[in-house]
């Protein structure tokens, strides 16, 4: 229970009303609840910390709601990561390549109160509506990421009201930010009111609004949209950047670069469908070119492109056009790749490309012996010091099984000492004399290795100081000692796994099985 109890402004964040709460009453960072998991506070907590909040703070639970991301754009959630599309990451220090939180600095000047709106958290906002102004996602002093309930925390610089930035403690409201395009208009105001643009009746929901807007404007950034954002730049969004290196999300983008993307993704959904489907067939985009992302969009989207924009074409090409398409692109790229060719032809597969360039390979038997021939040199050579030969031998042992039982060396990291020896067992049947070798070297650093108890009682692969082994770190290991091997090797310690089991086929095998009519 605390003395002081603020009252939610007009559209705030819950993070900005804590912060602002925990200040009042002598906090320098806002009051957690005891064991209360933190990681967004901005996301709706869990169903305890909520009472808890309500009884401390004497707040409605359906005001609480109201200033969350969960309430404006909860159900535009991932399925895998659980991450919410559209959230912008807090990112409180400088190290990432992703833009933080978003302030006005105008907002900021006239409120009575200081405080932050829970629409400054959305990439889909790149402006204020109150202002026309486009928002600002760094202190233009020291250009340090913005966080709401950073004060006294990053530095150690003692009290700061919200609207200080606590890194040089310069106050973000004295600034000025540059105005918004003339043609731009925010969704923000409409999905604020519960209401739909005019121009898209077949959403149902603001929700199924932000899918499709979310598909867009990251089919946008990829790569296969160059030709349609040259079309874009040339019509209504002439900021647009010609490619978006190392960006995989519109959330990674800064609130520049992010403006024109939203600009040109709301505009193609306008007079929908008709403006997407007459730009899209202009620009030549295919129904392939959105990959896995038109699995997640809204059924209205997957309609109108299933039914309008045609599918990938397979077309043959002969010797010449190849050898004369490689050529030329070598001429002014030396390291010109296959996708490269493809491309530039305009195909998807082609055997005649497979076999005019040349394709790193999997190994054979003599690679492997030639890589077991490393790992026993290493055995003779490591010195037996602080484990570090022990640790050698069980890298051995987690490569030897991956081969034996066609495994990842994570699958192989994870299985107890019990599973290994049964699989073992099961394995002695083989007739082949290397993969009985290789069985017999197994069963020797079986014995040799001090397996570990795990938490659940079992007996397991474990790091040289006991904590939890992992396969990535063994992975990187061996691949370092391919070093050596033959350089047309792929550059994975997976180029293995196969050697006594049949290899699945990969998806541009499948592709180009289905396009040569092998039916075998």
């Amino acid at each position: 229970m605390f003395l002081i109890r603020k009252s939610p402004l007009l559209d705030e964040s819950l993070s900005s009303w804590r912060q602002r709460s925990g200040l009042e009453n002598g906090f320098h960072r806002f009051p957690l609840n005891r064991n209360e998991k933190n990681k967004d506070p901005d996301r709706l907590p869990e169903e305890r910390d909520i009472d808890w909040i309500q009884h401390s703070f004497s707040v409605e639970r359906q005001s609480l709601e109201r200033m969350t991301a969960d309430y404006w754009i909860g159900n535009a959630k991932s399925r895998l990561s659980g991450k919410i599309r559209w959230l912008i990451a807090l990112e409180a220090n400088g190290n990432s390549i992703s833009s933080g939180s978003m302030f006005c600095p105008m907002c900021l000047r006239e409120d009575v109160t200081p405080y932050y709106r829970i629409a400054w958290r959305f990439a889909f906002v790149t402006s204020c509506h109150t202002h026309g102004r486009t928002l600002l996602d760094r202190c233009p002093q020291c250009r340090e990421r913005i966080w709401p309930t950073a004060s006294e925390f990053k530095r150690r610089k003692g009290w700061l009201p919200v609207h200080y930035c606590s890194s040089c403690r310069s106050d973000l409201s004295t600034f000025f930010s540059i105005e918004q395009p003339g043609n731009f208009r925010s969704v923000w105001p409409a999905l604020r009111s519960d209401q739909l643009p005019n121009s898209i009746a077949q959403a149902s929901n603001r929700y199924d609004y932000l899918q499709g807007l979310w598909v867009v404007s990251q089919f946008l950034i990829r790569r296969r949209s160059e030709k349609l954002r040259d079309k874009l730049r040339q019509s209504i969004s002439p900021e647009l950047a010609i490619d978006y290196f190392k960006v995989h999300t519109i959330e990674q983008l800064n609130v520049i670069q992010r403006q024109p993307v939203i600009q040109a993704a709301t505009w193609l959904l306008e007079s929908w469908p008709h403006r997407f489907v007459e730009v899209a067939q202009h620009s030549g985009v295919q129904r392939h070119h959105f990959g896995e992302i038109l699995h997640i969009a809204p059924a209205w989207f997957q309609t109108i492109v299933s039914e309008n924009l045609t599918v990938r074409h397979y077309r043959a090409i002969s010797l010449n056009q190849a050898t004369e398409m490689i050529d030329r692109l070598k001429s002014t790229n030396p390291k010109t790749t296959k996708a490269d060719v493809r491309r530039a032809l305009g195909i998807s597969e082609s055997a005649v490309l497979n076999d005019l360039m040349s394709q790193r390979r999997h190994a054979t038997q003599q690679d492997l012996l030639a890589m077991r021939d490393i790992f026993e040199e290493l055995t003779l050579t490591t010195p037996t010091r602080r484990t570090a030969l022990a640790s050698v031998k069980r890298d051995y042992l987690i490569f030897l099984l991956s081969v034996l039982f066609g495994g990842t060396i994570e699958e192989i990291c994870e299985l107890t000492k019990e599973r290994v020896l049964s699989r073992l067992q099961a394995e002695q049947r083989r007739d082949n004399d290397l993969y009985r070798s290789l069985l017999a070297k197994a069963y020797d650093l079986l014995q040799e290795y001090p397996w570990k108890m795990k938490p659940n009682g079992t007996q397991g692969f474990a790091s040289r100081f006991g904590a939890e082994l992992k396969g990535h770190s063994v992975r990187s290991r061996i691949t370092l000692m391919m070093a050596p091997l033959d350089q047309t090797l792929w550059r994975s310690v997976d180029v293995f796994r196969f050697l006594f089991s049949t290899q699945p086929l990969g998806r541009r095998a499948k592709r180009l099985k289905k396009f040569t009519g092998d039916k075998h």
